[in-house]
This record gives structure tokens, sequence and C-alpha cells, in this order.
């Protein structure tokens, strides 16, 4: 056990050959520094355990491994933040022949590679060198480390790194895959499972082409499962991925990727790629502006492969120069496979309805985006954020059958959205639930988006109470089940917060053409709020203060009391509340015993509905963009 303190070293890297643990007091009070003078671990045998500690000011100068250097042993790294090292290669740590490196809940901050020039490779963090060594990262972070070349965090030239809901964050290398370079020599194998891989630069300081903001896969074979891509850029091609081999991708979201010239989300120009239940937005080609480049979404070209594209959402992305081809580009994609792809122009292999599986915008007509998608990342539940589809979009239920139980959120599919007794999957990497719900801490001032319910409240807190911890439930079933009357926009929301009484609350409800279609009659200017009051089961009308028609939003200032609302015209009918209470009205009879029942007893069983839903999502709890 190492006190807290920090401890330089005076005599050089300490050198392990057998088991050893090392404890420290926490990685903020305990630090071994080298002081850059010298390497700080060399292992080269045994189990060696490092935990709750900071590594940090290794130099290995021309040798690998500013930190730590693994040959022939086991290294795990616990609740350690490895930082501000230096090596040739392995800024972090250089995983050798025959080493075992397992990292669980640890920072590599701030180290460089400083290897640069034709051939040579980098890994800011982390280097594996070997086909008999492998990396395994539990809930880690890889932040603001530097490669002169290649790989600014992580450098796979054989063997393997898995990582599980961990973060490549803000990496940078001069050349070659500002996050993660993937060798292959042979079979370099980067798999990742959740997480993300989020503003990485690949910049490109010669004429030559290089790229892969987040990835660039040479030779080796790239896995991502669940995994939001976000806000990487090359100034070359591949935004967020470059990839010239194996490239699987599936349950994942590329938004905000951006690339000089092609791919602003994934360049593939040799190998095999495949991805499915993904979604692609707000990514851009041509970033420069300079009119060369194409596909802010997919760009494919592959003389030795093709790029698969299955069951995947490529819409609302950007050709920087106003060019042709914003969202595919490319003459080797195998489609048919229940797509929905904005705008097709430069690509061939999708084949659109009525011919075949694939959907465009042309030919459904749509002309907004906001009709399919909502375009702002947002934290919709689970360990990223995600582009949630919006009530009514045609990714919904759009997959007949389907091979995944759990979107990129971890939520069911397939999910029986419309409610015609057919559960079918939604286009993309996230499935629109029957109920969406989230929760988050509303305090004084507060101002709180809550996901896919397309809810928005503010606190005035103008001398009143505030709501607190808030739970949201979007709905296009009323409260007790069933489903909405003719006339009635199939819209609800129910609001439980800590405190319901005296609050001085602004209610914005969105919602979608979608939702006022299926309404018949609703007309959109006159739309306006109604609050369930629970009183003898009536709605009552709220009325609205900006109904904003282009934007789809509905605005009640200075609320009071939450509880559950809806929009329309009208208030909903006696006959919708008792449908509401689950009953049915086959006959006069037992309507008024239903209905009977629902005003001695509806409130009881509202509240009861939204105590098991508040109950069943605890899981969603977190703070909203």
């Amino acid at each position: 056990v190492v006190p807290a303190g920090t401890y330089p070293l005076t005599l050089g890297e300490i050198s392990i050959s057998q088991d050893i643990t090392i404890t420290g007091a926490g990685a903020d009070s305990t630090m071994v520094t080298a002081g850059g003078s010298s390497r700080i671990f060399n292992i080269s045998g045994g189990v060696a355990r490092v935990s709750d500690l900071t590594l940090a000011n290794g130099l290995a100068g021309t040798n690998n491994g500013g930190a730590v250097t693994l040959n022939g042993a086991t290294l795990w790294l616990i609740n350690t933040v490895v930082s501000t090292n230096t090596a040739y290669y392995g800024g972090g740590v250089y995983v050798d022949t025959n080493a075992q490196l397992y990292i669980s809940r640890t920072q590599f901050i701030s180290n460089t590679a400083t290897a640069s020039g034709v051939n040579l490779h980098g890994g800011g963090a982390v280097y594996v060198n070997a086909s008999s060594s492998a990396v395994h990262s539990f809930e880690s972070n890889f932040i603001d480390n530097y490669a002169h070349y290649r790989g600014g965090a992580i450098f796979v030239l054989s063997g393997s790194i898995t990582l599980t809901n961990s973060h490549i964050l803000n990496n940078l290398s001069d050349y070659y895959g500002g996050g993660v370079y993937v060798w292959g020599n042979p079979g370099g194998v980067y798999h990742q499972v959740g997480g993300s891989i989020e503003g990485n630069h690949a910049k490109s300081l010669t004429t030559s082409n290089f790229g892969g903001g987040g990835i660039y896969n040479f030779r080796g074979s790239v896995t991502l499962d669940n995994v939001l891509l976000k806000n990487n850029h090359a100034d070359y091609d591949g935004g967020a991925i470059n990839s010239r081999q194996l490239l699987n991708i599936k349950n994942s979201t590329f938004s905000g990727n951006s690339a000089g010239r092609d791919g602003g989300a994934i360049y593939s120009n040799d190998g095999a790629a495949t991805v499915e239940y993904s979604t692609f937005t707000g990514n851009v080609a041509d970033s420069d502006l300079n009119g060369v480049g194409d596909a802010g979404g997919v760009w494919d070209n592959n003389p030795t492969g093709s790029t698969t594209i299955r069951y995947s959402l490529i819409a609302g992305n950007i050709d920087g120069s106003g060019g042709t081809s914003p969202d595919v580009y490319g003459s080797d994609f195998i489609g048919n496979s229940y797509n929905l792809i904005g705008d097709a122009t430069g690509s061939t292999g999708f084949t659109f309805t009525p011919s075949g599986s694939d959907m465009n915008f042309s030919t459904l007509g749509i002309s907004n985006i906001a009709e399919v998608i909502d375009t702002v990342l947002r934290d919709d539940g689970g360990g990223t954020e995600t582009i949630a589809l919006m009530p009514g979009s045609p990714a919904i239920d759009a997959i007949p059958g389907c091979s995944l139980v759990l979107d990129q959120r971890g939520e069911m599919r397939p999910v029986d959205y419309d409610l015609d007794s057919v559960a079918n999957c939604d286009i993309g990497a996230f499935e629109r639930q029957v109920d969406e719900t989230w929760t988050a801490v509303l305090n004084a001032g507060d101002t709180r988006t809550f996901g896919a319910t397309l809810t928005t409240i503010s606190d005035n807190n103008v001398g009143g109470n505030v709501p607190g911890n808030v739970t949201i439930t979007r709905t296009n079933q009323p409260p007790g089940g069933g489903v909405p009357e003719t006339g009635e926009m199939p819209f609800y929301v129910t609001i439980t917060p800590d405190t319901d009484s005296g609050l001085d609350v602004d209610l914005t409800l969105c919602y979608t053409d979608w939702e006022v279609a299926q309404g018949g009659s609703v007309v959109e200017a006159g739309l306006q709020l109604f609050r369930y009051t629970g009183a003898g089961g009536v709605w009552s009308p709220v009325g609205a203060d900006v109904v904003d028609t282009v934007n789809n939003c509905v605005t009640k200032y200075n609320v009071t009391q939450l509880s559950s609302w809806t929009l329309g015209n009208l208030a909903p009918t006696a006959v919708s509340l008792e449908s509401m209470s689950g009953g049915l009205h086959e006959t006069a009879v037992s309507y008024l015993v239903a209905l009977a029942a629902f005003l001695l007893g509806g409130f009881t069983l509202l509240l009861l509905r939204r105590r098991q839903m508040a109950m069943a999502t605890q899981k969603h709890h977190g703070k909203m963009n």
C-alpha cells in the first residue's frame, strides 16, 4: 500500500518480474512520477496489479512505453490515471510479446508517441505489438493523447484490443487515425462494445491520402457494437472511420463527423464492410468547401469487397460545397435490406420501393427530416447519446422480423409501436418504445428537454416550489390503455415531479405532423394543452401561449401543476376517458358500469399507472441536454 503523496523516481525505472500488488490512496492522492527522466515500470514477468494511483511524466526517449513496457507478463490497471508520459511507440503503455493488459476504470490522459516518418507507428496511449498479446478495457477513457504519426490514442500492430463501455475522446494524430490505428500485421483486431469515439482528429500534414478521424483500419479487423461516433474529423478521408479491410458496425450512431474530402462518417476503400441497425445524420463531406468530396454519410469504393448496408438510416448528411451526394456515394453497395436513405444520388446497390425494400425521401414524399428523426443528439437513456425516431417516422416498425433484441440504448426490440398487434423492428440504432420515459432533476431556474419525450420544462422560480426529480413518459396510448378516439391525437405525456403544486414552470410539448394527421379533424393552428385533473375524470383546458407550427411545438407559460397532458382542439370525450380506464363499452350497461367505476376510482388508477411507469424506468436517471 502506497500512502497519499508524490513519489519521484530518482534511480530510474522500476523493474518487476514476479507477482506484485501496488495500491495507492486514490489517483488524486498518490502519484508516482518519473520527472521526465525515465520510464516508470518495466514488467517482464508475473502478474502486476496497480490500482488507485497516478503514473505520470515517464519518458522512454527512443524506446517504447513511457509509463510501462509489458513483456511476457500481465498487468492490471484499476482506478488509475496514466498521464503525460512520452515514448517512441506507446506513450502510456507498450504491450509486447505474450503480454496481457487489463484496464478497469482507468484514465489515459495527455500521453504522447513521438515516432514520425514513413512506415512508422505511434499509439499515444497504448501500443499493442504482438499477435500473442491482448488488451481489455472496461469503463475506461483515453483522452487528449497524441501521436506524431499514427493512432492518437491506440495503435494495434498485431494482437487485439477490446473495449467495453469505454471512451476515445479528443485524441490527435498528425496523419492517420486520430483516435485508433489498426495495422493488421497480421490480424490486428479492434472490438468496441458500448461507449463512444468522440472529438478525435486526424490531420494531414502532407497531400498524401491520410484520414480516419476516429479510426483508421489498414488490413485489420474493426467491430463496433452500440457505439456513438460523434464530432470526429479527418482533414482528408473518413471523418469517423477510414477502412481498408474488415469493418463490422451494428447498433451504432454517427453524428457530427466531418472529412475534408470523402466520407464524412465512413470512407470504405478496400475489404468488406457491413453496417447494420445504425443511424447516420449530420455528418459532412468536403468540410473544407473546396468542391472535392462526396458522401457526408458513407463513401464506398471497394475493389476487393463491397459495403453491405442493412436496416440502417442514412439521412440529413451534408456534401459541403453543395454537391449532389450528401448521404451515400459509390458503386459497390449491397442494399435492398430495409434501409432508409435520405438521398441516394451517386450510389448504386440500393433497391427502393416498390421494387425493393429500401426507402428514400423522394419515394416517400418526405421534405422535412424532422418528421423522421430528432436531428439533435440527446441522452435518451443508455450509455451514450442517440438520435431518436419521431412519432410516425417511416422508420418505425419497418423491418418485418428482427435479429436483435435490444437497440443501442438497451431498450427492447422489436416493439409494436403502431399497436397493430405485429411487433416489427425500427430502422436504425433507435427502437421507438410505446412508452418513452426519461427522468431528470429540475432545479430552480433550470431548463430541461427530456429526450425522446420531446418535452421541455423551464423553471421560473418566482417564489414557487421547484419540481425536483421529474419523470416524463410519452406514449401514443391513453394513460389507462386502449387507443385514442376519432378526432384525438395519439399524444399523451405524463409528468411526475417530486413536487406537483405551487409550481411556476413553462411547459413545451412538441408533436409531429403524423400525430396531427392521426387526429383527423385536428386544426394545427388551434392546438392547446389539456391537463388531466383526476377529479371526475376530466381533461381541463389549459390553453396555449405559443403555437409554433413551424417547429411543431406548443408552449404554456406559468404552469402551476403537472400530471397527464394531451394536445388537441377539444378535450377528450367521456367515451375516450372510459376507454382510458381499460374498460369496454360494448353495451350501454357495460359502458355505464365502467364509467361509474372510472369516476370513482379512475384517479387512483392513474396514480398507480404513473407510479408503475416511474418504477419501471429508474434505470433512465440522468441529466438532459
